[in-house]
Protein backbone atom coordinates (compact mmCIF):
# COMPACT_ATOMS: atom_id res chain seq x y z
CA UNK A 1 0.00 0.00 0.00
CA UNK A 2 1.26 3.47 -0.84
CA UNK A 3 1.66 5.99 1.90
CA UNK A 4 -0.08 9.36 1.71
CA UNK A 5 3.36 10.99 1.66
CA UNK A 6 4.21 9.56 -1.79
CA UNK A 7 5.06 12.37 -4.19
CA UNK A 8 6.06 11.51 -7.76
CA UNK A 9 7.17 15.09 -8.36
CA UNK A 10 10.63 16.54 -7.99
CA UNK A 11 12.11 16.43 -4.51
CA UNK A 12 11.88 19.89 -3.01
CA UNK A 13 8.99 21.00 -5.22
CA UNK A 14 6.52 22.09 -2.56
CA UNK A 15 4.58 24.76 -4.48
CA UNK A 16 6.62 27.44 -2.72
CA UNK A 17 6.62 29.59 -5.86
CA UNK A 18 2.84 29.53 -6.14
CA UNK A 19 2.38 30.31 -2.45
CA UNK A 20 4.91 33.15 -2.62
CA UNK A 21 3.15 34.61 -5.67
CA UNK A 22 -0.21 34.45 -3.91
CA UNK A 23 1.30 36.21 -0.91
CA UNK A 24 2.51 39.01 -3.17
CA UNK A 25 -0.97 39.40 -4.64
CA UNK A 26 -0.15 38.01 -8.09
CA UNK A 27 -2.98 36.99 -10.39
CA UNK A 28 -2.87 33.20 -10.72
CA UNK A 29 -6.04 32.96 -12.79
CA UNK A 30 -4.25 31.35 -15.74
CA UNK A 31 -2.99 28.39 -13.71
CA UNK A 32 -6.09 26.56 -14.91
CA UNK A 33 -4.39 26.52 -18.32
CA UNK A 34 -1.50 24.38 -17.04
CA UNK A 35 -1.10 20.79 -18.15
CA UNK A 36 -1.60 18.63 -15.08
CA UNK A 37 -1.70 14.88 -15.39
CA UNK A 38 -2.08 11.77 -13.30
CA UNK A 39 0.82 9.56 -12.29
CA UNK A 40 0.56 5.91 -11.34
CA UNK A 41 2.83 5.23 -8.40
CA UNK A 42 5.24 2.30 -8.67
CA UNK A 43 3.86 -0.94 -7.28
CA UNK A 44 7.23 -2.41 -6.30
CA UNK A 45 10.28 -0.82 -4.70
CA UNK A 46 12.78 0.37 -7.28
CA UNK A 47 10.24 0.80 -10.08
CA UNK A 48 9.63 4.18 -11.68
CA UNK A 49 6.21 5.91 -11.59
CA UNK A 50 4.20 5.80 -14.83
CA UNK A 51 2.84 9.01 -16.33
CA UNK A 52 -0.77 8.74 -17.53
CA UNK A 53 -0.92 11.42 -20.20
CA UNK A 54 -3.48 11.67 -22.98
CA UNK A 55 -4.10 14.36 -25.58
CA UNK A 56 -6.84 16.82 -24.84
Amino acid sequence: MLSVEYNPGADGNASDGIEESQGLGENLENLNQSWWFAVAAPLRPGQEPMVLLTER
